[in-house]
């Protein structure tokens, strides 16, 4: 048993010396390179090229979730939850956990043991264990030999084996670090260095006025510092530390987010005036700007807010983002908020009863990931797979079709103004109530004034912008109609065979094509030209098609006069998202009459 007991020694020490030549390796791996504060992509990559990348991260985890921990939820909840998003789909996708290893320390405590096995599984299915110190103090004044003790001591505990109070933990896959309370000093930066940390995530980015969510600072290395140097509007008041110059280390910040403002609340599913009663509860909180801290803390217990306004501000951001620069896009969490046992903490300052609870905590993280995966560019990574691209950043990788400028020879080019147009949904989008109006419905072409109804004024003026809508009918019905003429202010419109017609039709009756169709002036473009424009080809649409340029001038519209063309682009949010890769003017050829 002693001559055991020995090799276990040696082997641990030999574990312990060989920790600095390890890191050094994985350093040299990344041959990590300068790269300074920018609001644009690495690498001089347009927006457009980049993946949209969202990065889940979790604190603390001290709640495993396991079966007879005394726990639910917790990190079980997302091993589980990201486990079916993978058998999903061919893009692999993990989290980061940000550990104090002194929920693990103790052996024989029932609560360690279980967040023992819980971490070790995250780690074997690759997502990414960080680190977080040992004893989860603020950091504030400490000098930088307590840094050093609290990341090393954290390291060390996580390497031992499971059985005998750790993780088992390669120390080359340890790679950042994350300060308790996102307090921290310069001394924090130094130490990293210190113990081969590749970075950190401590820094929160986007409270300076000039960043407006479409424009934040991309992951940037701290040989000029950091950009986060302006007074924190946190609670605690407190003036964020100036950090030096580290040359070579990371810094991937925790992005604040926005609130989304009145006149979007409807679409994203909840009332107005968010950014008043956010007000009301912090007055340090700008109801001009609507920036608050991108951590789940403050979104759920210091403004208390419901799942439905957490899941609202998280899509509103996240959609800012990807129309942006597509800066990463981070959310930093609790895992224990996550748990069923948490609910103890629903009493919070003031005896204000928190709105929420651990399966609504749950459902928004659930619904969140739903939306952010419908986007064919965006990639749910841990902050190390986030550094891995940035240290060889590549375009996106699209299939695209070869490009018709070779074998183009136009008959003309045209300067153009280019808008779009869309079907006009009238529950869904706003419109301004105006008093009643009579327009005219039929129900084919034939007989478009069969039918008088009386519509409020404000909506028929956005149907007749848009030309096709979705409106509720007086019997209730949803229907999908379309302008056929407008004479003397009166509108006439059929309601259209939505088995027939998905996106309406064009001034011949026939259907309208996404992306395809184009309103035009006749004097401008008889009806029926065919045109290409080179900034669509190849581009990827929202519906996954790639498209060739090719165009047809099928449609008009009372607003399209002169060199002006009108994009038919089927919904308000397609609209938005192709129009944020485009110039709003461009050179239309012309290759057939």
């Amino acid at each position: 048993m002693k001559i055991i007991c020995l090799i276990g020694i040696v082997l641990l020490f030999l574990i312990v010396s060989s920790c600095s030549n390890v890191t050094n390796k994985v350093r040299k791996k990344y041959h990590l390179n300068k790269c300074l504060p920018s609001t644009m992509p690495p690498n001089g990559l347009k927006p457009v090229e980049v993946p949209q990348f969202v990065v889940l991260s979790f604190d603390d985890n001290s709640l495993s979730g396991i079966e007879g921990s005394g726990s639910s939820g917790g990190l079980r909840f997302l091993i589980d939850l990201f486990d079916s998003i993978n058998l999903a789909r061919t893009q692999q996708s993990h989290f980061s956990f940000y550990v104090n290893a002194s929920h693990i320390s103790e052996r024989s405590t029932k609560s360690h043991r279980y967040n023992r096995m819980a971490w070790k599984e995250a780690y074997k299915k690759g997502h990414e264990i960080g680190n977080h110190t040992f004893s989860h103090r603020s950091g504030k004044n400490f000098s930088i030999s307590e840094w050093v003790h609290e990341i090393e001591r954290n390291n060390n505990q996580l390497r031992i084996p499971v059985m005998a109070g750790g993780v088992g933990v390669d120390r080359g896959d340890i790679y950042g670090f994350r300060a308790p309370f996102l307090s921290y000093n310069d001394s924090l930066f130094i130490a990293l260095k210190k113990t081969n940390m590749l970075y950190d995530s401590s820094i929160e980015e986007g409270y300076q006025l000039q960043i407006d969510g479409k424009n934040l600072y991309w992951p940037y290395t701290l040989d000029n510092g950091g950009k986060g140097k302006f007074p924190n509007p946190e609670w605690w008041n407190k003036e964020v530390s100036k950090n030096g110059n580290h040359p070579g280390l990371w810094e991937i910040p925790n992005y604040v987010f926005t609130v989304p403002p009145d006149e979007v609340c409807k679409k994203y599913g909840i009332t107005t005036s968010l950014r008043e009663k956010l007000y009301l509860k912090h007055s340090f909180f700008s109801t001009q700007y609507g920036k608050i801290s991108g951590v789940d803390f403050n979104l759920f217990f210091r403004f208390n807010m419901t799942k439905e306004e957490v899941l609202a501000t998280l899509k509103y951001s996240y959609d800012l983002r990807l129309k942006g620069n597509r800066c990463p896009f981070t959310l930093a969490c609790h895992s224990e908020y996550y748990t069923d046992q948490f609910n103890e903490r629903e009493i919070w300052e003031d005896d204000v009863r928190i709105k929420t609870n651990g399966e609504d905590r749950r459902w928004v993280i659930r619904n969140f990931l739903n939306y952010i995966l419908k986007t064919p560019d965006t990639k749910l990574v841990s902050n190390i797979e986030l550094l891995d691209w940035l240290n060889n950043p590549k375009p996106i990788k699209k299939t695209k079709i070869k490009k018709r400028t070779d074998h183009l020879n136009p008959i003309s080019s045209l300067e153009c103004k280019m808008t779009f147009y869309w079907i006009f949904d009238s529950e869904k989008e706003e419109w301004k109530i105006e008093g009643g109006k009579e327009c005219f419905m039929g129900t084919d072409l034939s007989t478009c004034l069969l039918q008088g109804e009386t519509y409020d004024t404000g909506l028929i003026k956005r149907a007749t912008v848009e030309g096709t809508a979705y409106v509720k009918r007086k019997n209730g019905k949803k229907s999908l109609i379309n302008l056929i003429s407008e004479n003397n202010g009166a509108p006439k419109f059929i309601e259209l065979d939505q088995t027939k017609y998905k996106w309406g039709v064009d001034m011949n009756g026939d259907e309208l094509k996404l992306f395809k169709t184009i309103a035009v002036d006749p004097d401008l473009l008889p009806t029926g030209s065919k045109v290409y424009i080179k900034e669509y080809d190849g581009l990827q649409l929202p519906d996954g098609n790639i498209h060739d340029g090719i165009f047809y001038a099928n449609d008009t519209g009372w607003s399209i006069k002169g060199n002006h063309i009108d994009v038919f682009a089927g919904s308000y949010k397609w609209y938005k998202e192709i129009a944020s890769q485009l110039p709003e003017s461009l050179t239309v050829h012309v290759l057939s009459y």
